[in-house]
């Protein structure tokens, strides 16, 4: 009997893992089209943002970089809030999966609690899908600081995301940030070593989105392009993915490599006064199917609000201008 068993159990074992490496049968680019129109693109919230990215966050990885104190986790925790609402006032009608590396087990709750609220008033409507969003919005921290490695942070995205994706109808993913793992993780002399293991995080967060029609949203740091401040030319990353945020040219962390794993980049950046009257600046750098532009934007209590359309072609470092007041301006011009 025990050899009866032991021979069903290898000839099925085989067959099912067999099973999992066969491709599945290619398929027409009518049918990936009548696939693709089905997915639901989730609204940010902002008519000008909707409109810049074509609808709204799409699938595969958005990123959203940008320094301190710029408005990214404003942006994140209105994209959470708005995942929670049903499909037909912008939302995905399900859950939220929060992923936070940097800051301990610190989670700006107050914060969300005001933005639900404020949403709430403003659009009556909404008040019952609003009243137990936090109760879809999953947190998980990995933080470096606790004491976690990037073994970790690859065990929480392999076993732990996929068993909420079908078991809590998760329909996005936040990780908050991608830079706060790979940025002190690998020395600079393992670079190569850092570039692959991106490669190797972003195909599988690509194929999580894919499989199960869910946004993934990333949070990035920035860094100050030093050649830009010697010469006024700017390196060659800089050119292509950098812009101008507090009188000076600061570039998405990573550096090409990630830059080429990312479907769509959004960088968030303001002036050098803290006035809450002068506007602050989103800009789409790329994407797959959008020309790239910018709007200009405020924080306000019901979150990300009062965007204006502004088309505009990718910046030059050279050819910028610091936003702020004319003093600023006239100096820049007169010191080129």
């Amino acid at each position: 009997f025990f050899l009866w068993w032991w021979w069903w159990w290898w000839l099925f074992g085989s067959m099912e893992s067999t099973h999992r490496c066969v491709p599945p049968f290619p398929s027409t680019a009518w049918e990936q089209w009548n696939d693709l129109k089905h997915n639901t693109s989730l609204s940010t919230g902002c008519q000008g943002l909707d409109k810049l990215l074509g609808g709204g966050i799409n699938l595969g990885i958005t990123e959203i970089c940008g320094e301190a104190s710029v408005g990214k986790t404003q942006l994140v925790l209105q994209l959470l809030l708005q995942a929670t609402l049903p499909t037909k006032y912008g939302g995905l009608g399900g859950a939220c999966c929060y992923i936070s590396t940097e800051t301990g087990r610190y989670f700006p709750y107050r914060r969300l609690k005001e933005m639900a609220d404020a949403l709430a008033e403003e659009n009556p409507h909404l008040k019952d899908s609003i009243a137990n969003c936090m109760d879809r919005i999953y947190l998980r921290f990995i933080s470096l600081d606790m004491k976690y490695t990037e073994a970790d942070f690859n065990w929480v995205l392999s076993k732990e995301i996929p068993v909420l994706l079908e078991s809590h109808n998760v329909r996005l993913v936040v990780i908050d940030s991608i830079a706060a793992v790979y940025r002190q993780t690998f020395a600079f002399d393992k670079l190569g070593d850092r570039s692959l293991a991106l490669f190797q995080i972003a195909s599988y967060l690509k194929r999580i989105s894919d499989e199960n029609g869910c946004p993934v949203v990333v949070t990035n740091q920035v860094s100050d392009d030093f050649k830009s401040l010697e010469n006024m030319s700017g390196s060659r990353y800089a050119r292509a993915y950098g812009r101008l945020s507090k009188g000076r040219t600061v570039v998405p962390a990573l550096g090409f490599s990630w830059s080429s794993c990312v479907n769509t980049r959004i960088m968030l950046t303001r002036s050098l006064s803290f006035n809450p009257d002068i506007p602050r600046y989103m800009h789409l750098i790329f994407s797959p199917a959008q020309k790239s532009g910018k709007v200009s934007f405020s924080i306000s209590k019901i979150g990300i609000r009062n965007m204006l359309m502004t088309e505009t072609q990718p910046l030059k470092t050279v050819e910028c201008c610091p936003e702020g007041n004319s003093d600023q301006q006239r100096n820049f011009k007169s010191s080129k």
